[in-house]
């Protein structure tokens, strides 16, 4: 999970700073994982959280830095920072 939520997080990261309908190629490709990228940033952080609680909540989990790299994505998605 963890390395599916830097991925996701490289995907949005990617789409807001490069101008990726530039080539054409590049931007078929990412209107094609824009959907698959929305349904992994929504469900990430409930199977993290679900499993982080399945560990009771241990700081050395994956899962928190799971959280953690998801929840900064959306609120740099949300504020545009």
């Amino acid at each position: 999970m963890l390395l599916l939520s830097i991925l996701v997080f490289t995907f949005w990261l990617t789409g807001r700073e490069i101008n990726i309908y530039r080539f054409p190629l590049v931007g078929a490709i990412f209107e094609l994982l824009w959907l698959p990228a929305i349904a992994l940033t929504l469900a990430l952080p409930v199977m993290a959280f679900l499993t982080w609680r399945k560990e009771h909540f241990d700081i050395r989990s994956l899962n928190l830095y799971v959280l953690l790299v998801v929840v900064i994505a959306i609120v740099l998605l949300i504020f545009n920072v």
